[in-house]
């Protein structure tokens, strides 16, 4: 007599198989570019739940010194020097009763843009400059040796040299001291409906110049 206890188990393996092939038929119907796509799906879930992608490092602004040229889609920029002074022609303004003196900053400047451009003593354009731990205030912008500063006019295509200045206490700024400039990217903008007029916006800083300052006592230095 035949071993009826080998039936029930070739039955299981003949439903084992015909299962099988009906999945190999199934996945054989999916097209290529589904797999990819549900490949593509599940491994970003993947990547998803450990915290996604390790994304490149944003380098930050670049870091240069005085003398180096920075330039942006407006501006041509060179840092020429620091200094500290008892008055700056045109420059931020002291108030006689306090022992505040001037910091301010040399910078050869050209107009990329094809129209003139106005630099004012506000939070646009250079006035969002800051030097690293010093004054929060927008500096004030003059040319050198010119009387009256709040604002210069850059031609197009020129170059031409401004003054930004603050208003400082001394000690926090002494002869040597190495500063950190952070120069901004200004970017230019037309208003809208009435106003039609050529405005800066901030895109960022541009770059860090490390510079040394320079104390030249009473003198304006230009």
């Amino acid at each position: 007599m035949g071993d009826k206890s080998a039936a029930p188990s070739a039955q299981t393996d003949a439903g084992e198989a015909k299962r099988a092939n009906w999945f190999r038929t199934q996945l054989d119907r999916v097209q290529t570019k589904w797999v990819g796509t549900i490949g593509l799906v599940l491994f970003l879930a993947a990547t998803a739940a450990f915290g996604g992608l390790n994304a490149v490092a944003d380098p930050g602004p670049p870091s240069v010194h005085t003398g180096d040229l920075v330039t942006t889609d407006s501006l041509e920029m060179i840092v020429q020097k620091v200094y500290l002074a008892d008055r700056i022609e045109g420059g931020a303004n002291i108030d006689s009763e306090s022992e505040d003196r001037v910091l301010a900053v040399q910078i050869d400047i050209k107009n990329l843009a094809e129209t003139p451009r106005i630099m004012r003593s506000t939070f646009e354009g250079l006035g969002e400059t800051q030097i690293k731990g010093g004054p929060a205030k927008a500096p004030d912008v003059s040319r050198p040796s010119e009387p009256t500063g709040g604002s210069v006019t850059l031609q197009p295509g020129i170059k031409d040299t401004i003054i930004l200045s603050w208003a400082v206490d001394p000690t926090a700024f002494p002869d040597g001291k190495e500063v950190r400039i952070a120069l901004p990217d200004p970017q230019s903008y037309r208003g809208q409906f009435l106003d039609h007029d050529l405005h800066w916006t901030n895109e960022g800083v541009s770059a860090i110049v490390a510079a040394t300052v320079e104390d030249i006592g009473e003198g304006d230095p230009w």
